[in-house]
């Protein structure tokens, strides 16, 4: 997520903004992102990595896979929230002089993340659960971890219903900040 939301939306101002050879470089990457599945993703990082010369370990790869995974979705979701603004306001703001950074912290930014959390929250909880991918390249994370206690305790039910519950867990702990972030926009947009 620190990696991926940072880089969506410099995907999303270079769709935007930049050159029609970079708007169309980026559709396709996109188009391609999205459509492989992550645990493609995650084995071409992983297996892939060598052949490139790169030494990922298995974490690195999964971080870096999962990223790829997701930036692309989280960049569609940037780009729907600043095409949604009212292309008056890129005029009003061309006219005061701000700098496009100024323009954007103070008066873009704000005004987009009401209406994009909605469906950030959404990605956010399809990272948390394709982060159990992860395991197949022998990351020790929550559902390895659940899987060998299985294995160990002759529990699998028990086992699978603490993971389960765990995962939900985490999904409304993610839900809470985004939460606080709307609520900190919209509050702020409204005055």
């Amino acid at each position: 997520m620190l990696i991926s939301l940072p880089v969506a939306l410099l995907i999303a101002l270079a769709q935007l903004r930049g050159s029609r050879i970079v708007e169309m470089s980026l559709v396709v990457l996109g188009a391609i992102m999205r459509g492989l599945p992550p645990l493609v993703i995650l084995f071409m990082c992983y297996f892939m990595s060598p052949l490139l010369e790169l030494s990922l370990s298995p974490f690195v790869s999964a971080v870096v896979a999962l990223s790829l995974y997701i930036v692309f979705y989280f960049s569609e979701c940037f780009r729907s929230g600043l095409l949604a603004i009212q292309q008056g306001q890129y005029e009003a703001i061309t006219a005061m002089g701000f700098t496009p950074f100024h323009a954007f912290r103070r008066i873009l930014f704000p005004q987009i993340i009401p209406n994009l959390m909605p469906t950030l929250s959404g990605y956010v909880t399809e990272v948390i659960k394709t982060s159990s991918l992860a395991s197949t390249i022998s990351v020790m994370e929550l559902t390895s971890n659940g899987y060998q206690m299985m294995m160990s305790s002759g529990r699998p039910f028990t086992i699978l219903a603490i993971v389960g519950a765990l995962y939900a867990f985490l999904d409304v702990v993610s839900a809470y900040p985004q939460r606080m972030i709307v609520r900190h926009f919209s509050a702020r947009s409204s005055s």
